[in-house]
């Protein structure tokens, strides 16, 4: 290990080493390995070790470790180690984890590491990544990328360096086959990343959770935890006796409760609608407010979203044929208490704050049925509506062809990141920081900050106080 660490050293890369050591850290030969690589614990980080818990399941010491230089110390965010089934399907170690921080760690934000639960498939993924292959295979054939490589190849061959066709050429190229690789990752990838949350669904994931630590607990032969007792507790389920079951029915119990979950993952719009109903029910026993129509827009909002996922499982396998656009800009919902604008692709809603009135800034929502065509008058501190009783409905065009990809496109990144939202512009950089950690971020939300000195516009200003 350590020639090969040398090997890497020298090409400039920083070492991290996981083990599983078989032995405490002060062990002479791995304290000797640890010393000559210029290496330390990550998790502890010159905390006393005997505090950190230990990390196999028969054990009473740490044997398991993340080893780093001080390169890699400089960058750690977080580090620890979770308990026993946290975070592993079924392990007799626990896991030790790290979180680094991207710009200390690589000094570049060319390195833009993606979540695994965001990625399409991962390599042990044997169906998916053949799958992946082949698409690739048949996106590099249709653009002729081999034979293209070739010919810039044989155009530069001889010359003593590129002139700026050759570039241009090379960088096209470039990065049509990085979207071909992208393309088919998510032509193979999952088609959606979660589901909206419901009691009925956590209380599912919860007992697979369970099955699967009694399964893991029976396979080691390890007597049954605390936290696995009061989980069990939790969801009045009589954990069995260790000797009682088998591993076939433990498993069974597993695949039971998988198919449980996935009953209520297809239905997660109308599970949440039902449990955001029993909300609102509560809320009026206790105080007595109108809350009909709050309950209207979490029912509607819920129930949205499950079409929408829905609707993107059919468009992420099949091309848009068309798409329908509404005629107008500006609507009005039938109550008055909303604005809408038609933005590029997507709805903004604006709250009315006085008669006619309505807020500058505004959030991505789509409207009801029932809305207005309207016509407004803009100014600095507010929207004016100027026929607020306007009785004319919205009409929609059908657009095809490259009107529809061109209407794709122009969707929330445009949008959300424009060139006045609050969270790109210069005055809110050292206020969100990086991942919106800062010191000041922790003063707003504990409600301390002071706003009135902020040389900033008052949209922005009731921005931060809505935090």
């Amino acid at each position: 290990m350590t020639s090969i660490l040398d090997e890497w050293m020298g090409k400039g890369f920083h070492p991290l080493v996981m083990i599983d050591s078989n032995s405490d850290i002060n062990e002479s030969k791995l304290k000797e390995f640890t010393d000559q690589n210029g290496l330390s614990d990550m998790i502890t980080m010159g905390r006393d070790p005997s505090v950190a818990p230990p990390t196999y399941a028969r054990g009473k010491q740490r044997i398991d470790f993340i080893l780093g230089d001080e390169h890699i110390k400089r960058a750690i965010v977080h580090s620890g180690s979770l308990e026993l089934h946290d975070g592993l399907k079924a392990s007799d170690h626990t896991m030790q984890y790290l979180d680094l921080d991207e710009k200390l760690l690589f000094r570049d934000d060319s390195f833009t590491l993606m979540p695994g639960y965001h990625r399409e498939f991962k390599l042990y993924d044997t169906k998916r990544k053949t799958k992946f292959q082949e698409y690739l295979q048949e996106s590099y054939e249709r653009q002729r990328i081999a034979e293209r490589v070739e010919e810039i190849a044989l155009k530069m061959e001889g010359k003593l360096s590129a002139d700026g066709d050759d570039i241009d050429a090379y960088n096209k190229l470039d990065e049509e086959i990085v979207e071909l690789i992208r393309s088919a990752a998510a032509k193979v990838g999952r088609v959606d990343f979660g589901y909206q949350l419901s009691p009925d669904l956590c209380i599912t994931g919860k007992r697979i959770r369970m099955h699967k630590s009694i399964m893991s607990f029976i396979r080691n032969s390890i007597q049954y935890t605390e936290k696995l007792k009061s989980l069990a507790e939790e969801l009045e389920y009589d954990l069995p006796e260790q000797e009682s079951i088998t591993m076939k029915q433990v498993l069974t119990n597993i695949l039971e409760a998988w198919k449980e979950k996935r009953v209520i993952e297809k239905e997660d719009g109308e599970g949440r609608a039902k449990w955001l109903e029993e909300i609102c029910r509560d809320i009026a026993r206790e105080s007595g407010a109108d809350v009909d129509r709050v309950y209207k827009n979490m029912i509607q909002c819920a129930l949205s979203k499950g079409v929408f996922k829905r609707l993107k499982e059919i468009l992420k396998r099949s091309a848009l044929d068309y798409i329908e656009v509404p005629n107008e800009i500006w609507y009005l919902d039938k109550n008055g208490d909303e604005l809408y604008k038609f933005d590029n692709g997507i709805f903004v809603a604006h709250s009315r704050f006085e008669e006619d009135l309505y807020e500058r800034y505004g959030s991505i929502k789509v409207p009801p049925k029932d809305v207005v065509v309207v016509d407004v008058e803009e100014s600095e501190e507010a929207i004016h509506v100027k026929i607020p009783d306007s009785i004319q409905t919205w009409m929609w065009t059908k657009r095809n062809g490259r009107m529809a990809d061109a209407e794709k496109q122009a969707t929330f990144t445009a949008n959300v990141y424009r060139k006045d939202s609050p969270p790109t512009t210069k005055e809110f950089e050292p206020i969100l920081a990086e991942h919106g950690t800062s010191s000041i971020t922790d003063e707003i939300l504990n409600g301390t900050f002071d706003f009135e000195h902020l040389d900033i516009s008052k949209e922005m200003k009731l921005f931060l106080r809505s935090l």
